[in-house]
């Protein structure tokens, strides 16, 4: 399973090097579902970026629960946010 989520995180970043943004989500979002808090994370900056906020706040949550700390920081924000 490892080696398949380091497949699929080393193709999403390839393709958001090369600005292929759809392409990209779609490999962050099968590592994701291999384990990748990092992809979990990405994904929620590309839902967010493309105003899909409910998956970006599902992407983020599930990054912070597989490790990612950053994402920790994009939960906070959309936490306050909701007030």
């Amino acid at each position: 399973a490892e080696k398949e989520q380091t497949e699929k995180l080393q193709e999403a970043k390839k393709a958001l090097g090369a600005g292929e943004k759809e392409k990209a989500l779609a490999a962050f979002t099968a590592a994701r579902e291999w384990g990748s808090g990092e992809a979990a994370y990405q994904a929620g900056l590309l839902h967010q970026e493309q105003k899909q906020e409910a998956a970006a706040e599902w992407a983020f949550v599930e990054a912070v629960v597989l490790g990612e700390q950053e994402a920790a920081w994009q939960v906070y924000q959309m936490l306050k946010e909701v007030k």
